[in-house]
Parts: C-alpha cells; sequence; structure tokens
C-alpha cells in the first residue's frame, strides 16, 4: 500500500512539474523536469579555505576588511563564498519554500563552527531576526531555520533574543552605506538578562557587507554578552567589488 502510495505521488509530483515548470533562481529559466537546478547553479560551489580573515570572512588573499562598504566584525566566518549551487540553494531556502535546504547547509556551518571556532564554548546560538514585513510575506525567518540546525548539532539551545524596532529598507536593494544607515539601530535584545555573560553564536544566510550582522553584535555587546562570533552559509563578492 506505501509503494503504492509512493508511485502515485512521484506521478503527480512530475504532473505538476509539467503544468507549473520550475524556474532557476539564479537565471530564471526552466529546469528540466530530471532537475532540480539548472546547468548555471549546478557548478560546484567555492569553498572558504583553512587561511581566511575572521573579521570579514573572506579568504586571505582576497581580504575586504579595508573595502570602503565593508564592515569590520570582531568574529565572522563562513564554509563558501556565495555564487554557483550555494547561491541557488540559499534563493530556494528564501523565497521558494524549499526549507529542507536548511538541514545541509546548517550542517556545513556547524562543520565549519566546529573548524573556526573549535577553542570556543558557545552558552547560546541565536539568528538575525527578520522585519514584520518580510515575515508576513515569506511566514518563516530562514536564518532562524539554519540556527536550529546548527544548534542541534551543537547540542546548544537556540534562542530568538532580538526584536526589531523599527522597519528597514531591503538590503539587497542598498549600497554599503546605504545599508549602514538603514539598519543604525534598528535591533535590540529582548531580555539583557538572557545573554550577560554568554558566549553567543549568531547565523544568518549571506554575509554581503556585514552591517546586519554588526547591528546585531553592537545589540548584544551592549546588552552585556561576553563574547558573539557570526556564521553565515557563503560570503557574498559584492564587498569585494
Amino acid at each position: 500500500m506505501t509503494f503504492r502510495t509512493e508511485k502515485v505521488n512521484k506521478v503527480l509530483d512530475k504532473l505538476i512539474r509539467l503544468l507549473y515548470p520550475k524556474h532557476c533562481p539564479v537565471c530564471d529559466k526552466i529546469v528540466p523536469i530530471q532537475y532540480d537546478y539548472c546547468i548555471c547553479s549546478r557548478m560546484d560551489s567555492r569553498r572558504v579555505g583553512r587561511d581566511y580573515c575572521r573579521h570579514c570572512g573572506h579568504n586571505s588573499d582576497n581580504c575586504v576588511c579595508y573595502a570602503y562598504n565593508s564592515v569590520y566584525l570582531p568574529d565572522i566566518t563562513a564554509p563558501y563564498i556565495y555564487g554557483g549551487k550555494v547561491r541557488a540553494d540559499i534563493l530556494n531556502l528564501k523565497f521558494n519554500n524549499d526549507k529542507y535546504l536548511a538541514v545541509k547547509l546548517g550542517t556545513d556551518m556547524a562543520e565549519r563552527v566546529a573548524f573556526a571556532y573549535s577553542n570556543v564554548d558557545f552558552d547560546i546560538v541565536t539568528f538575525v531576526p527578520m522585519s514584520e514585513r518580510s515575515k508576513n510575506l515569506r511566514t518563516y525567518n530562514q536564518s532562524e531555520l539554519l540556527a536550529r540546525q546548527v544548534a542541534k548539532l551543537m547540542f546548544l539551545p537556540v534562542e530568538d533574543l532580538f526584536v526589531k524596532t523599527r522597519e528597514t529598507q531591503t538590503q539587497h536593494t542598498l549600497g554599503g552605506t546605504e545599508r549602514r544607515k538603514n539598519l543604525s539601530k534598528s535591533v535590540e535584545v529582548k531580555n539583557s538578562a538572557s545573554v550577560k555573560g554568554k558566549t553567543i553564536l549568531l547565523c544568518d544566510d549571506i554575509k554581503t557587507t556585514g552591517s546586519t550582522l554588526n547591528q546585531c553584535v553592537i545589540a548584544l555587546n551592549k546588552a552585556g554578552a561576553k563574547r558573539v562570533c557570526s556564521v553565515c552559509v557563503a560570503i557574498s563578492d559584492f564587498s569585494a567589488k
């Protein structure tokens, strides 16, 4: 009975794909039914190496700490450079409701944390908050899904620590300077007592200029956190352009 149900479901899935073909989130072309991604996004993703800058997350030979539109963070790491298949995965997770991708990407993040912060004892895992507008449009926070997978693998609690104090513009439409102005003083910690003296791992999907992460780090430090380290799925090359 179960086998027959699985066969029916597979046939239905194929019919749905034929009637409503999937579009590549990178180039918007129709993806062949046998693939999840088109050719442009099935390329291997670039990984961040062992020799990397802990303040911008890039490989050391491409450090952008002093770029005009980058933010100098105390600790940041990621397994990937944004592009290729990982770009498609992040876009599908964010905009196409492919929540299952948070398990794979979150696992990659946890592995990177084990390497980059091997000597750090974390107390809490948390995540970058979303605006109410974005929550209403998407119904879930992809950074929270990633954080929950990271926390699961690290046997740590995950807590929703932040509150947005005001609505902000969508970050990807802005340049570096505008991003910082847009986010300035837009995030606060809900309860300072919950972070005071704690070492916290902050999770997000992409680090571009670092403005979003920076505002969260500032809020956590202001609330009395002992140390804040950040991890993302990918580091964008935007800040190096």
